[in-house]
């Protein structure tokens, strides 16, 4: 059966983990590159900080849209504002609650035995990731 070392390489800890991150993007780590992204992922945080009450008991909820807002704006340097429903675009919160919801059932699913799995879990889980994709994809 053949093994994706890649897969393999990024669960590393310590100083292999560092060698491997630093092969695949070594222009992240450098003092040049945080000064170009660093304000692009200050602003996504000062953006998605000023919509935590709106997320009030949903604390983890409001982590994954931050989270993703501060991906973004490194990545793609854009401002989604989904902590900010009312303007943020309908593609971007659906990807991130798809992926939210197929993390979560991966997770359920993961400590189930295979052949038991509820079917409709399943089905729930190939939704939500097929979802998450088709948004990622109009992402960029």
């Amino acid at each position: 059966k053949a093994k994706n070392h890649a897969i393999n390489k990024i669960m590393y800890d310590g100083e292999p983990w560092r060698e491997y991150r630093h092969q695949i993007s070594a222009d992240m780590f450098s003092p040049k590159a945080a000064q170009e992204y660093g304000p692009a992922i200050a602003k996504a945080a000062r953006l998605g900080s000023a919509n935590a009450g709106n997320f009030e008991g949903n604390f983890d909820e409001y982590l994954s849209y931050f989270a993703f807002d501060m991906f973004v704006a490194l990545a793609l340097g854009r401002f989604c504002q989904t902590t900010a429903r009312e303007v943020a675009r309908r593609e971007d919160l659906d990807f991130v609650h798809d992926a939210m919801q197929g993390f979560s059932l991966a997770g359920q699913l993961m400590i189930e035995p295979m052949g038991k799995w509820d079917t409709r879990k399943k089905a729930r889980f190939m939704q939500h990731m097929a979802g998450a994709q088709a948004s990622g994809d109009a992402l960029v």
